[in-house]
């Protein structure tokens, strides 16, 4: 199947921006693995292959930031941050078992969901969790917006189904779903 449009990640478009933004001296990370690898595997293959083999078994946290004074384990949500809540607390159980977060594990942690909107429970969640509910919005989450209400119309799905006609037409997809 030929892919004739580029994919946009929203969210880790956010998230980077919000790093730059409010941690812009920190050591930041990516889709961070988190949780250990077996022994018995590093034991069979090296830590290093191990850690490669191994890593699309580990649960991902979006980003860290390891500031002077404090480890910050961030999840963004532009949308319906609820699930984020529950995986910060997850993640946080996994940092001291994170081979890659070994040299920051003793420092204070501080997490983050990151969103566009408060959601109407985030004083709740904040009163009975650690996790600090951080609304953040840059300039260009409107067009985020105004670009996932156009996608249902009318319009947007008879473009899309044109364009995929056309490209089976031109024997570019196989016309399957």
């Amino acid at each position: 199947m030929v892919h004739t449009t580029v994919r946009v990640e929203w969210e880790a478009r956010y998230v980077s921006q919000y790093l730059a933004d409010k941690y812009p001296t920190a050591i930041v990370m990516h889709r961070v693995p988190m949780g250990d690898i077996p022994e018995e595997l590093k034991q069979a293959v090296g830590a290093i292959a191990a850690t490669q083999w191994f890593r699309p078994s580990r649960p991902v946290a979006d980003a860290i930031a390891i500031t002077p004074t404090h480890l910050v384990l961030i999840e963004g949500k532009i949308f319906d941050p609820n699930r984020a809540i529950g995986q910060l607390l997850f993640y946080s159980r996994l940092i001291d078992f994170t081979p890659e977060l070994a040299p920051y594990k003793d420092l204070p942690r501080i997490y983050q969901v990151v969103t566009a909107r408060e959601p109407p429970w985030a004083s709740h969640a904040q009163e009975f969790t650690d996790v600090q509910i951080i609304v953040y919005a840059p300039d260009w989450i409107q067009d985020y917006y105004e670009h996932l209400q156009g996608y249902w119309t009318k319009t947007t799905r008879a473009a899309r189904e044109t364009r995929k006609q056309t490209l089976t037409a031109l024997g570019f997809t196989s016309g399957a779903q």
